[in-house]
C-alpha cells in the first residue's frame, strides 16, 4: 500500500516541478520520475532475494544524474537529494554484502530514496513557487 501511495505522491510531486519549475527543477522531477516508473515497472513483485539488479542500475543511474545536476545548478536541494540518493544506492550494496533483514532494507529505502527525497522536492518546489520573482523593468522611450 504505501508503494503506491508513494507512487501517487511522486506523480504529484514531480507533476508540479514539471509544471511550474525552472530548469533544473524540471531536469530533477524528470530524473527522479522516470527512475521511479521505471523501477516499478521493472521490479519483479513478491520475489525477495535481496537488491534487484535492474533497480540497483536504476538508481545509481539517478544518483549519478543528481550529482550532475548539483554540480551543474548549484542548488542546496539538490545536493540533499543526491546525499539521499547515494544513501539508498548504499542501502543496495549493503544489503547485498552482508544481511539485512527485508523490512529494515525497504523501510530505509522507502523513507530515504521514497518519501525523504519527495519531501526535499516538495519543500524545494514550494520555495521557488513562493518566493517573489524579479520582475523585468519595463523600460520607457523619452521622446
Amino acid at each position: 500500500m504505501w508503494v503506491w501511495v508513494g507512487f501517487v505522491l511522486c506523480l504529484m510531486i514531480c507533476g508540479w516541478g514539471l509544471w511550474r519549475g525552472d530548469r533544473p527543477n524540471r531536469l530533477a522531477a524528470a530524473i527522479v520520475l522516470v527512475a521511479w516508473c521505471l523501477s516499478l515497472l521493472l521490479h519483479q513483485w513478491g520475489n525477495y532475494a535481496g537488491p534487484e539488479r535492474v533497480v540497483v542500475v536504476i538508481d545509481i543511474i539517478a544518483m549519478g544524474l543528481l550529482i550532475v545536476l548539483s554540480f551543474w545548478s548549484r542548488r542546496l536541494w539538490i545536493l540533499i537529494a543526491s546525499a539521499l540518493q547515494i544513501a539508498t544506492v548504499a542501502l543496495h550494496f549493503a544489503a547485498g554484502i552482508t544481511h539485512v533483514n527485508h523490512w529494515t532494507y525497504v523501510t530505509v529505502t522507502g523513507l530515504l530514496g521514497g518519501y525523504g527525497l519527495l519531501l526535499c522536492m516538495a519543500v524545494a518546489f514550494a520555495v521557488h513557487e513562493w518566493q517573489p520573482r524579479a520582475t523585468p523593468k519595463r523600460v520607457e522611450s523619452r521622446r
